[in-house]
């Protein structure tokens, strides 16, 4: 218990604070939920919207459109 309690007070200032450790300065301008890199690489890649769902967002019926004047004829 003593040995754990003189490392944690190596990270403790005299006031109290804790020190995070140093570090370089790409460290500390990093998002800290920044993406990996196969995340990065699938973000690049072209969006083709529902792709999966295709049966869904389409009408399994074949419908024309009709002006306002022909709106008689729908």
């Amino acid at each position: 218990k003593d040995l754990e309690a003189a490392k944690r007070a190596q990270w403790r200032t005299e006031k109290g604070w804790t020190n995070s450790g140093n570090r370089n300065t790409r460290e500390s301008y990093a998002h800290p939920r920044h993406p990996d890199s196969a995340r990065l690489e699938e973000l690049r890649e072209e969006w083709i919207e529902n792709f999966l769902h295709t049966n869904i967002t389409k009408s399994p019926l074949g419908r024309d459109h009709y002006s306002w004047c022909d709106r008689k004829m729908d």
